[in-house]
Formats: structure tokens, C-alpha cells, sequence
């Protein structure tokens, strides 16, 4: 592998072109321990554009249009009823607006819940640094002033290609896993959630490679802050082409 740090930049990027996008994150995450020229890792993003691997982006919630990811299709990550497990939404736009023709027994809108952090511009001014990547569950509906302050990760998959969850520890992160951002240290940080019988909004955040499942997030605008982290039994956030041939 130290031969990459002999190669130039020009051929690094045509070899990186003919790996698939798993032996590529691979790549990023063997890079990302050090020993390695910074600019392997430029490379590897530079490929993952050219080779328009999925997108996840965190955007802010009251846009309901899609940005522009050419033909990709959008998803949002939410949960089922009893908020014990996560799924998947597809179509951001109609998934993001509330419902009217449907109503609860109470007569209001029914709407999703979604997996959402807060609006780095809007929350900065209210929030402690720490908080602004917090993850949590949010529903949102008509007239509602908190999507001023906060981001829903969507996820951007070309046509052919399908969301699945795979069960996975700190020291085997598969390549299919969705990098949703990435730490101060340049790392790659990936979603997901433990597992266990609790609400789940209690059990997801984000998959280092090497450490775990981090969770962080506070009780309450001002409430105790709760901390802590697995090195396994967690489910990651993963994409792949599609098993069968659509109907």
C-alpha cells in the first residue's frame, strides 16, 4: 500500500476510477490511520463525483425541493410508528410535506418522523458548539417554527441502486456504509443505531471506524447532556445496487 505515496496524483485518480465505490471507502478509511499523503483522500473524493456515487447531505428542513443530484433519487431516514426501529422515505419533497388528506383522530395533519441535527447558520446563534451536530427525531408539521433550525439528512441514490442496514462492529465497517459527514480529525463518519428494545432516537448517532456507534444528545433545550459508546452490536447506514430487477 505505500506505493500509492510513490504514484502521482494523475495516475492515483485513474486507478481509484476502477475500484467500486466499497473498495474505495476501504481506501479512505486505511488512509485516514496515517502513513499516507494527504492527497489520496482528495483523490478518492474527487473519483466518488466522477463516478457519481450516492450523496447524503444535510439540508435544511423547510426546502422541501430536492437540490440538484441530476437523475439520483432522494430518501430520508424516519421511523415506524412506535419509534422502536428506523426506515426509509422515499421522494424528500412529498415525504417532508405534511399530509392533508389523511388526518389523525384529532383532526390534525399526519407527518413523518424524520432523522434531523440542528441548522449549523440558525442554531449557532442559540446553541452551544458542542450541540450543533447532535442527532434526534423530529415530525414536522404546518406552522411549525422549528424547521428554522434544523437540517433532515437526505440521501441521494442513483436509479439502480437501494438502502439496507447492516449489522457491523467498530473494527468491520463495510464499504457499502454512507459516509454523512466527517469529524475534525478528517475522519469519515457514518450513521447508524444499536440495538435494544429503547425508542431509537436514544440509541442512534454516528460510526467511527475503530471506535463505534457515538451517541450524544441532551434531555430538554437545557436538560442533562448523555454521552456514551459501543464498539459493537449496531446497525450502519449502507447503500448497493439493487438485488432484483425492479417491477
Amino acid at each position: 500500500m505505500s506505493l500509492f505515496n510513490k504514484l502521482s496524483c494523475e495516475l492515483v485518480v485513474i486507478i481509484f476510477k476502477q475500484l467500486p465505490r466499497p473498495d474505495r471507502t476501504n481506501l479512505y478509511l486505511l488512509f485516514s490511520q496515517g502513513g499516507f499523503r494527504s492527497d489520496l483522500k482528495v483523490a478518492l473524493d474527487k473519483v466518488a463525483k466522477i463516478a457519481s456515487d450516492p450523496v447524503v447531505k444535510w439540508e435544511w428542513v423547510g426546502s422541501y425541493a430536492n437540490t440538484d443530484q441530476g437523475d439520483r433519487i432522494s430518501y430520508l431516514v424516519n421511523t415506524d410508528p412506535k419509534k422502536k426501529t428506523l426506515g426509509i422515505l422515499p421522494d424528500k419533497s412529498k415525504s417532508l410535506l405534511p399530509t392533508r388528506d389523511l388526518f389523525r383522530e384529532d383532526g390534525r395533519p399526519t407527518s413523518h418522523s424524520v432523522v434531523c441535527r440542528w441548522n449549523g447558520e440558525e442554531a449557532k446563534k442559540y446553541l452551544h458548539s458542542d450541540r450543533k451536530k447532535e442527532l434526534f427525531i423530529r415530525t414536522f408539521e404546518e406552522d411549525n417554527y422549528e424547521e428554522y433550525y434544523h437540517d433532515v439528512l437526505v440521501i441521494y441514490l442513483n436509479p439502480m441502486e437501494e438502502i439496507f442496514w447492516k449489522h457491523c462492529d467498530a473494527n468491520v465497517i463495510p464499504g457499502e456504509a454512507l459516509a454523512v459527514d466527517k469529524s475534525a480529525q478528517d475522519e469519515l463518519l457514518f450513521f447508524g443505531f444499536r440495538t435494544g428494545n429503547e425508542e431509537v432516537d436514544t440509541r442512534l448517532g454516528y460510526i467511527r471506524a475503530g471506535k463505534g456507534l457515538m451517541h450524544h444528545h441532551h434531555t430538554g433545550d437545557w436538560g442533562e447532556e448523555i454521552r456514551w459508546e459501543v464498539s459493537e452490536g449496531f446497525f450502519v447506514l449502507c447503500a448497493r445496487e439493487k438485488l432484483f430487477e425492479p417491477n
